[in-house]
């Protein structure tokens, strides 16, 4: 997994921070730690080790196991969900937002790492310890029901789209997200990436000109 291992900080005085700061920075670490050693396996006393504070202080913000996970799945959520919101809000064409969104997600790959770590963890987790598979459940349908709308703009030839090409093309875009993180985690040349990409997208426009 391409995420730097943390190492416990060295011993320092700890800076005072606000309760909303010192949650802000326990979660941010906690998102770190589950992308490094699985959401399964995500603990307080992990969490702590990695902010060098006691294992009660992660209690005091998160006080069981379900509370931290929880909070560690929605912090990703958000964050690609304020993604979509911020690209595909109707102020560009419909093809300009859908592939502007596309970069953007690609670029946050490497901007943010870990969040997409732990969102391919989140996905495989069918098990739904602690409910996550139902958040995860109502994220994707979050961003289907954004892409969606975008698609039914589309000009010309994709105008009209019947609802069932509308759900494969939204399909086919959400599905691409996986091996684009597959590729990014496993080296592959940024040639070999913007060819994914490029045909990923005159795949969807075929679709929609069926």
């Amino acid at each position: 997994m391409p995420v730097k291992q943390t190492k416990p900080a060295p011993t320092r005085r700890r800076r005072r921070l606000s309760p909303e700061d010192r949650k802000r920075e326990l979660l941010d670490s906690a998102v770190t730690v589950a992308a490094e050693i699985g959401l399964g396996k995500l603990v307080h006393a992990e969490v702590a080790r990695a902010n060098n504070v006691v294992v009660a202080t992660v209690f005091l913000y998160f006080p069981d196991a379900a509370s931290l996970v929880r909070a560690v799945v929605e912090e990703v959520g958000s964050f690609y969900r304020k993604q979509c919101d911020e690209y595909l809000d109707g102020r560009s064409s419909a093809p300009g937002d859908l592939r502007a969104y596309g970069k953007a997600f690609v670029d946050s790959i490497d901007t943010h790492p870990q969040y997409a770590a732990v969102f391919l963890q989140w996905a495989a987790a069918v098990g739904n310890e602690h409910g996550i598979w139902d958040m995860f459940l109502e994220h994707i349908n979050y961003l289907e029901r954004k892409i969606a709308r975008r698609v039914k703009a589309l000009p010309s030839g994709t105008k009209g789209l019947r609802t069932s090409l509308v759900d494969g093309f939204v399909q086919l875009w959400l599905g691409s997200a996986f091996v684009i993180i597959r590729l990014k985690f496993s080296g592959a040349s940024q040639k070999k990436l913007r060819q994914f990409l490029d045909q990923t997208w005159d795949l969807l426009m075929a679709l929609g000109k069926t």
